[in-house]
């Protein structure tokens, strides 16, 4: 037993520890995470022991941040990192880079050479293979930017023997030295197949919250968590949170890095950074969303209470428990929500995917600070197991509670025996399954279309959730309660008020 210690233990001291993306074998992997601030040493996490560090000078670098995820930042001076290129021979240098540029000039971000016959250079408009020079981009972004870019070489080049630098000085003929971040950086010395690049650009994408355009997103194995076949009327700001053992992924918040960036999604609820949430999520879990690109301009439903948001998200959900799953959800109001005339803000969740949201739950925000940012919490997605919900916004006019309350009560006294409900051919309310260990459906008919207000109130009294529909004959609300009791629904509407009891008899 000693023996067996002993050899693990040397083990672990003299054999670098290789992180994961281990099916695609990456030869350089630079996360920032890992960067080495006091000796100036970007470390490699590949197990190749291909570290970057400082050429010459007193380099300077910072710490920073993109989407919630650590960053080097590069102050535009004399900063510069240096990767040995001695590969014993290569048909293809493949180089992932995550980028966002403080400055709209054109910068150089790194730049590969072997020689003079085979520069490699990027700048944030421009790339150069083998002396040819290319414009990807019309200006700089000032978003974070995943950039994919290869060289390939006709014959096997061997014996190779060059460098890699990230930043500093060495850029193209009217270039500035790069001045900005940079959060990741995977090399390979071969060509990739098409499904591993989608896996590296998919875990980059999703990590950083930027959008791959006309893709599917693949995991670690290759299997595919996000259809662009299947949303592509959905197809913008994709983002995403979610736990992938094979690539490391692990984003427990995350907002589109895009220009508009207005709304973000955390599992529980928000922290300052990823790694200070510590919300725990399966592995092969996922939760993505994205959008139709519609304005952001609100506008009322035909025979409808409701303003609706024209923008409309969807939520594609995957794992078995990523119902069990709570969530918080923030938005940015100041485009469409008016505090002088609007009275209530909602999120509108579809079930079903319908984008009149005729049938959807209207559930009431928490709060709504002075900058316009509204925050929703103890969201449950894909309760339903569909595997998408459909969602927007809504703003109901001060007018429709001129006259009410929408506030009162805050304390419910119980009734007895409200488990199911039918006691005129009017209406019927059906509460399933009752008790539940958490997911639970409220099903409303009635004989004529109207409105509706339920109000959940947990067993001391106090309201913890609200919806609300417009004028239907039918409505299906579904929500997940994790922490054991008895729970009151107060259902209000033109016919009768009535109190339903649920009994949730035990948590995650």
């Amino acid at each position: 037993m000693k023996k067996t210690l002993l050899f693990l233990l040397f083990m672990a001291l003299f054999f670098p520890v290789r992180a994961q993306l281990s099916d695609v074998r990456p030869d350089v992997w630079l996360r920032a995470d890992k960067f080495d601030y006091k000796d100036k040493i970007w470390k490699d996490l590949s197990g190749n022991n291909r570290h970057a560090s400082k050429t010459h000078g007193n380099s300077l670098f910072t710490d920073s941040l993109v989407n919630d995820n650590p960053a080097v930042y590069f102050n535009g001076v004399n900063t510069t990192l240096q990767i040995d290129y001695e590969p014993e021979s290569a048909v293809c240098l493949t180089i992932f880079t995550v980028y966002q540029s403080s400055g709209e000039h054109d910068q150089g971000v790194w730049h590969a050479t072997l020689g003079d016959d085979y520069d490699t250079r990027l700048t944030t408009q421009r790339v150069m293979n083998l002396q040819k020079l290319r414009r990807y981009a019309g200006e700089t972004a000032l978003f974070p930017v995943v950039n994919l870019t290869e060289q390939t070489h006709n014959e096997p080049v061997k014996k190779l023997k060059g460098y890699i630098r990230l930043g500093g000085g060495d850029a193209l003929t009217e270039t500035g030295v790069y001045e900005g971040k940079i959060a990741e950086c995977i090399i390979f010395y071969r060509e990739l197949t098409h499904t591993e690049k989608l896996i590296v650009q998919s875990y980059l994408a999703l990590k950083y919250g930027v959008t791959l355009m006309y893709s599917d997103y693949l995991d670690g194995k290759g299997n595919t968590v996000w259809s662009y076949e299947q949303n592509n009327e959905y197809p913008y700001s994709i983002a995403g949170i979610g736990r992938d053992d094979s690539t490391s992924l692990y984003r427990k918040q995350s907002v589109s890095s895009e220009q508009d960036n207005i709304l973000s999604v955390a599992a529980t609820g928000f922290f300052e950074t990823n790694t200070q949430n510590t919300t725990t999520i399966d592995n092969s879990h996922y939760l993505i969303w994205s959008d139709n690109g519609a304005a952001l301009s609100i506008a009322f439903l035909k025979n409808s209470p409701y303003k609706l948001l024209g923008r409309k998200w969807l939520m594609t959900g995957g794992g078995e428990n990523i119902p069990h799953l709570p969530t918080g959800l923030t938005i940015d109001t100041k485009n469409f929500f008016d505090t002088e005339k609007d009275s209530l803000l909602y999120i509108a969740v579809s079930s079903t995917g319908d984008p009149t949201f005729k049938d959807a739950a209207y559930i009431a925000a928490g709060s709504i600070d002075l900058m316009g940012r509204a925050r929703f919490d103890d969201l449950r997605w894909d309760v339903d197991r569909s595997g998408n919900d459909l969602f927007t916004f809504a703003a109901l006019p001060k007018k429709q509670y001129a006259n009410s309350d929408p506030d009162e009560p805050t304390n419910v006294v119980p009734e007895e025996n409200y488990e199911k409900k039918s006691q005129t051919p009017l209406y019927e309310y059906i509460l399933y399954p009752n008790p539940t260990s958490g997911a639970y459906t409220l099903q409303l008919s009635f004989a004529e279309p109207t409105e509706v207000t339920v109000n959940l109130f947990n067993q001391s009294g106090a309201k913890i959730k609200q919806f609300y529909g417009n004028n239907n004959s039918t409505y299906r609300f579904t929500g997940y309660l994790a922490q054991a009791g008895c729970y009151l629904i107060k259902i209000e509407n033109s016919y009768k008020t009535e109190v339903m009891k649920l009994i949730v008899a035990g948590g995650d």
